[in-house]
């Protein structure tokens, strides 16, 4: 029996992956949906600690691996962290890293995006790149200003609620601890790896993708950055072809 494990982030829930879940179903005999300590519906936070993360870590989804013949293992932001340590304490199929949270914290959120409105960025594969921005059509302009007020809009509105709800100081010094125990790990990574990763990202810097994809020593690997999006991307508009690459590099 063949399963892909799915793994969100810190303070959210597996409804970041939208629609993806359901599009796997054809491809596996059971997709399981990951909540960490504390994050299932109805639990406390409180049961977020880094004493039951070590049990999911180091017991929970190794002996979850084991049931199966073949695993695949998706993670996003925190998730992926998990995913990564995963990958490196166990067999798995294949891999897929969303903006994972291995580093955190970058530069200014509005230097970016300036930086990306007006083509200044170094980042690859992102729109209008090898464009001078002289030559866009004001349209154009105006449309990317539009998807980004739009994204970021969403993203906002989903981070204030989480951090009014669920953030506490005692929460965010666990996901600090969770992070550095996790970052411990120092085995490579032997399965085939896609990384993906918002080229706005407010937390998550790009130097963790470098990181996570230096450790993959398995010659099929590879970053897709999108542009326009930041860390919430799987909550943008328009991120089908995005879910259909995921798709295709795990069904590959």
């Amino acid at each position: 029996m063949n399963a892909v494990l799915i793994i969100h982030g810190y303070l959210s829930s597996i409804r970041d992956f939208g629609t993806l879940p359901d599009e796997l179903k054809p491809y596996y005999d059971e997709v399981i949906k990951v909540s960490l300590p504390g994050h299932g519906d109805g639990e406390s936070l409180d049961n977020f600690t880094l004493e039951n993360m070590k049990i999911l870590l180091d017991e929970t989804l190794p002996k979850l691996c084991q049931k199966y013949s073949k695993v695949d293992v998706i993670g996003f932001s925190l998730g992926g962290a998990v995913a990564k340590y995963l990958a490196q304490s166990v067999s798995v199929h294949k891999l897929v890293l969303i903006a994972p949270a291995i580093k955190y914290l970058r530069n200014p959120v509005l230097t970016e995006r300036l930086d990306y409105l007006f083509q200044r960025t170094t980042y690859v594969g992102l729109l209008y790149k090898d464009t001078p921005f002289l030559k866009m059509m004001p349209k154009a302009f105006i449309e990317t200003v539009r998807d980004l007020y739009e994204h970021d809009k969403t993203g906002l509105q989903f981070a204030i609620k989480r951090a009014k709800t669920k953030f506490r100081p005692k929460n965010g010094v666990t996901f600090v601890k969770v992070i550095a125990y996790i970052n411990r790990k120092k085995k490579p990574i032997e399965c085939p790896l896609l990384i993906v990763w918002g080229a706005l990202d407010e937390l998550v810097p790009y130097k963790a993708v470098e990181y996570c994809y230096k450790k993959c020593t398995n010659p099929e690997k590879e970053i897709v950055v999108v542009p326009g999006v930041g860390h919430m991307m799987l909550r943008a508009k328009h991120m089908g072809p995005v879910k259909e690459k995921v798709i295709a590099f795990l069904q590959g």
